[in-house]
């Protein structure tokens, strides 16, 4: 926020040089006894000669690479936590240490009130690209003042983490008695060694039973029954041998909520 606000005023205070500079110009005006020239470090003559340049090389800078980082992180907001769904996705062109920037259109769910379209941008690993399926839940922090500001929400954050599992249980995504698995669980990593279709489907997505071996950092492996909606695009990841991650609490191997990806514990990985 504080940089935002500094780069503002910079961009700003350039603008207005330009301006004077321009228009002293326009009138015949001495730019050696102008506006400008009590400004400190442009006293000198030739100072003044290479002002413009320098005023308008840095204006240019800023709004190149600073104001595409300040727009990518515009509009951001901590308001409370909504689910969002995907409606489409596009890239800006922009780019942060290789990581490229997405336009998100989503529909918006807030927890009272009815759902809207709005967007957003966000920087999205590769690895992360092949979530991007319609109608992939997303969370989202909202404006109460302006709904229309929304923000991606951090999935590490419990209380984002607490919002998706609700989202999901409300929708019939995942099993009531999973949630305490998923959100207090220990994260580990697993392979699948069968699969089955059970017939059912939500949202667009298709309920598999899935029997996984199980390999604590702790203990022997063990084998675990458990079932996850799909999005069609993630029933390629989840075939016989796919890696996968269980989330299970130790004295309740009986109950394992399956994961493609690994959210919190991924990210603390990566960190």
């Amino acid at each position: 926020m504080i940089m935002r606000g500094l780069r503002t005023i910079l961009i700003a205070a350039l603008s207005v040089a330009l301006l004077i500079w321009i228009g002293q110009g326009l009138l015949g005006i001495d730019q050696r006894g102008g506006l400008l020239a009590l400004v400190p470090g442009l006293r000198l003559p030739d100072d003044l000669i290479f002002a413009p340049i320098m005023i308008g090389t840095a204006w240019g800078i800023l709004l190149t690479f600073g104001g595409s980082s300040w727009a990518a992180t515009s509009k951001r907001v901590s308001g409370p936590v909504a689910m969002a769904t995907l409606i489409e996705s596009r890239t800006t062109g922009l780019t942060i240490n290789e990581v490229p920037q997405f336009q998100l259109f989503l529909e918006v769910h807030p927890t009272d009130g009815e759902a809207y379209v709005s967007q957003c941008r966000k920087l999205i690993r590769a690895a992360e690209q092949r979530d991007l399926v319609k109608g992939a839940p997303i969370p989202v922090h909202y404006d109460l003042t302006d709904p229309d500001h929304v923000t991606p929400a951090d999935p590490a954050d419990p209380e984002v983490r607490r919002a998706v599992l609700q989202w999901r249980v409300d929708r019939g995504l995942i099993e009531p008695g999973l949630v305490h698995a998923r959100l207090h669980g220990t994260p580990e990593r697993a392979s699948v060694l069968e699969l089955r279709p059970t017939g059912r489907h939500q949202d667009g997505q298709t309920e598999l039973e899935v029997k996984l071996l199980v390999s604590p950092t702790d203990r022997p492996p063990f084998e675990a029954v458990s079932r996850a909606f799909v999005h069609p695009e993630g029933v390629r990841m989840l075939q016989v041998g796919s890696p996968v991650w269980a989330y299970w609490v130790p004295g309740d191997p009986n109950r394992v909520a399956v994961a493609i990806t690994r959210d919190d514990a991924e990210q603390e990985e990566n960190a």
